[in-house]
């Protein structure tokens, strides 16, 4: 390998890792109640998020967005919270009823500061039970 190919491979792995930490992240660091836990069917349950956000910009939105299992029904719960600086942590909760779904998916969506469309999400999924503690069918 020549000096000059070397250089280039370094050159392009310095971009490569550039590209990386410029873009926007999100994690779900911490939920309650645990994804471990079937949600009851017809119950009453405050979703508690903590996150932790990675933007190029100084400012930007997170979002909680809470959706059974079937596309055609409205949201749960949509809810979005200015962020300043370019990374940090962030509480997010929701308070929902449990509906007849087989499943209730929690989107943790970053948004840039124009709080336009976004591909950086987080997200976790949470099966339901009917009361007698069978799991529920659509």
């Amino acid at each position: 390998m020549t000096k000059d190919n070397l250089l280039f491979i370094i050159i392009g792995l310095m971009l490569l890792s550039f590209n990386a930490k410029a873009k926007e992240r999100i994690l779900i660091k911490s939920i309650e109640p645990p994804i471990s836990e079937n949600l009851e069917i017809g119950q009453d349950y405050e979703i508690k998020i903590k996150a932790k956000y990675i933007s190029s910009k100084e400012t930007g939105k997170v979002g909680l967005n809470i959706q059974r299992a079937e596309s055609e029904y409205p949201p749960l719960c949509v809810l979005r919270k200015n962020v300043q600086g370019k990374s940090g942590m962030i509480d997010l909760g929701c308070k929902i009823t449990v509906v007849n779904t087989p499943s209730i998916t929690i989107f943790v969506p970053y948004y840039g500061e124009q709080g336009k469309s976004t591909s950086t999400v987080d997200g976790r999924v949470y099966e339901t039970v009917d009361n007698r503690n069978e799991k529920c069918s659509k």
